[in-house]
């Protein structure tokens, strides 16, 4: 389940949960981790999964960040893959 999705289930706003994080930028800090514009350092990572009784999982906080970037930012899966090459036998 992502963040809002869980946010809204509960009826909580935006501003209602930057307080229950100690967010200091209030409901738009929220809104941006919320929408996966902003990643979570592992701090507030912890307090979110607490937040939500784990409802809300590292890979759904994941997979809202990447759909951002790559919605927002696509420039930043440009760069190639460099593959560690096999070991010679």
């Amino acid at each position: 389940m992502d963040l809002k999705s869980w946010r809204t289930e509960r009826k909580l706003s935006q501003s209602a949960c930057a307080g229950l994080l100690s967010l200091a930028g209030g409901a738009r800090s929220f809104q941006r981790i919320e929408t996966g514009e902003n990643g979570c350092d592992a701090d507030l990572t912890a307090r979110v999964l607490d937040m939500t009784d784990g409802a809300v999982t590292l890979q759904a906080m994941h997979e809202t960040r990447l759909r951002w970037l790559k919605a927002n930012r696509p420039e930043k899966f440009d760069a190639p893959v460099h593959r560690y090459p096999e070991a010679a036998e």
